[in-house]
């Protein structure tokens, strides 16, 4: 009688941190390649897209620095604060719609897709005017608003055609160069005798490996894939899904002085939360007779591994500007804009 083995693989990490991590790991326990905050992961968590905020800033394409009474000054330029000669209350909301989809000539009859329609809010907040006179302070006025600057929201999709390695193959692989072993517990160790969950997170997708009877340990102490016969004929597929945003929430103090001279000054909370998820499946067919039963008992028809990591974290920052306008078709902007902490 035919047996058929469906594992379900799981493993999730949550990281609450925003230091790096420093380890060297090729294939790990969070999302497949490492198991900290490592230097990729700062750098993209760091980068700022002005291409969100208000249906104003978006028609210029974020060429705000010299502009101003609206809520993307804020993000920008916060002397553009002081430009508003009235209170107002804001708010943009946009949809984001991408679909791409590569071909290429191994894949070309199973291309990788990444595709996402999103609606969010992308800018909310208002301005108030705090002082108005005649005289050379024109006004002061007080603003605050959300801004997003980021977006991590996509969908990454591909397969491949059916090949002979699996990822089976990957988690004994690990298992021999690290020198894990099985104690007399019939539990999997590493080179110190930890086991389980003390283990190092790198192997913790190996470890579960193990348990779920995917790899085993040969009489010659190799690890080797375990219930896969010969012939086999693996098909991949992998969905890799990123939600989550940054967003900056601001209080600016903004001057105008005589029409002419704008400064402002912001203080900005960032926050920032992404979740990623990573679902592997591998369906696995044989060519030809079946194995010897007596050999291969079982046959490993599919199996599944899921990842998952949660990133949150926030921070403080700060803006000063200036606007000059000397003219009236003439204004020159200038922004400092502190790191977040």
């Amino acid at each position: 009688m035919k047996k058929i083995f469906s594992l379900t693989l799981a493993a999730v990490m949550a990281v609450v941190s925003m230091n790096v991590a420093q380890a060297q790991y090729k294939f790990g326990g969070l999302m497949m390649d490492h198991d900290g905050m490592m230097g990729n992961d700062m750098f993209t968590l760091s980068q700022v897209n002005f291409g969100f905020g208000t249906a104003r800033s978006m028609s210029m394409a974020g060429a705000f620095t010299s502009l101003g009474a609206d809520m993307a000054s804020l993000s920008y330029n916060p002397a553009g604060v002081g430009m508003y000669q009235r209170n107002e209350v804001s708010m943009s909301f946009g949809i984001g719609v991408s679909k791409a989809r590569n071909y290429n000539a191994y894949n070309a009859y199973n291309p990788a897709e990444n595709s996402n329609t999103r609606a969010a809010a992308n800018s909310l907040g208002a301005s108030f005017k705090v002082h108005e006179s005649s005289g050379k302070l024109t006004a002061i006025n007080f603003a605050f608003a959300y801004n997003k600057i980021a977006d991590y929201n996509y969908d990454i999709s591909y397969n491949s055609l059916p090949t002979e390695s699996s990822l089976a193959d990957a988690f004994a692989d690990i298992a021999n160069a690290n020198g894990l072993g099985i104690n007399s517990s019939n539990k999997i160790t590493d080179q110190n005798g930890y086991y389980d969950y003390d283990m190092n997170p790198y192997f913790w997708g190996t470890a579960m490996a193990y348990k779920a009877g995917l790899i085993n340990m040969g009489s010659n102490g190799g690890w080797y894939p375990d219930e896969i016969g010969p012939g086999a004929q693996m098909t991949q597929y992998t969905t890799l899904r990123s939600r989550g945003s940054a967003g900056e929430f601001s209080f600016a103090l903004g001057m105008n002085i005589s029409n002419i001279l704008y400064l402002g000054a912001s203080l900005d909370l960032v926050s920032i939360s992404r979740k990623q998820t990573i679902h592997y499946s591998e369906y696995i067919s044989y060519a030809g007779a079946r194995p010897d039963a007596a050999a291969y008992p079982y046959q490993l028809q599919e199996f599944r591994f899921g990842q998952s990591m949660q990133i949150d974290g926030s921070g403080v920052g700060a803006k000063f500007g200036l606007v000059v306008r000397p003219t009236k078709g003439l204004r020159i902007g200038f922004a400092v804009h502190t790191p977040s902490y």
